[in-house]
């Protein structure tokens, strides 16, 4: 008979990349498509695109995961087939409903801190120095909003990734991938306490890891920041 240890190890070890895999994809998504629309909304706030970009976030956020998944399955399962596949795992294309899926709340944090950091960022008195100074304007929002707003982003990134993680468990069932949500959602409803333990635990530590990250990007991108 096989150590249980070994077993929980063997499937942690095929399901966790999985997972990693789709955490990791969603929470790029977010930052690529969440930065450009927070930058956009600050430098148009109070108009029409700023109340667009914030009615759209908002969405993202107010709709869950799995709803949406269940929305993706029927789009692409029954009005538009053969686009994209609904179920399985083993090509790039099975990642790509469940990736927005994830991304799509991520999106609308990422939008909503890159605002309000920008903003913030633009009001400080070096922004205005170099105004005066005749320094161009988009290398000046660039250069010095920016880059200097990426702080407060990455406070938002660093924990998403092991929290969406968490939140493959339901995409994960819907879409029919073999991921750590399968082997935990297993677990809990057959009361397979060892792997149920070990899988918070790896949860638990994936969460602190990515604080420690962050921590050391912060010092990174931020010389006043020091370790």
């Amino acid at each position: 008979m096989q150590n249980p240890s070994l077993q929980i190890a063997a499937q942690l070890k095929q399901t966790l990349p999985v997972s990693a895999l789709l955490a990791f994809g969603s929470v790029l998504l977010s930052v690529v498509i969440g930065v450009p629309l927070g930058i956009i909304a600050a430098l148009k706030r109070n108009t029409w695109i700023d109340y667009v970009v914030s009615t759209v976030s908002l969405a993202g956020q107010a709709i869950p995961a799995f709803v949406l998944a269940v929305i993706m399955v029927l789009l692409f399962g029954v009005v538009f087939q053969g686009i994209l596949p609904v179920t399985g795992w083993g090509s790039w294309k099975d990642a790509v409903l469940p990736v927005i899926c994830l991304a799509a709340a991520n999106i609308g944090v990422v939008a909503r801190y890159m605002r309000g950091s920008l903003i913030e960022t633009l009001r400080l008195d070096y922004i205005r120095t170099a105004k005066a100074k005749g320094v161009k304007y988009w290398p000046m929002v660039m250069k010095h909003g920016v880059k200097n707003s990426l702080t407060a982003m990455i406070t938002v990134v660093g924990p998403q990734f092991a929290f969406t993680v968490m939140g493959t468990i339901w995409v994960e069932q819907i879409f029919a991938i073999p991921g750590l949500g399968q082997v935990m959602q297993t677990a809990f409803t057959s009361f397979d306490y060892p792997l149920a333990i070990t899988s918070v635990f790896l949860l638990g530590s994936m969460i602190m890891i990515m604080n420690l990250l962050v921590d050391i990007i912060y010092a990174v991108i931020d010389p006043r920041v020091k370790l």
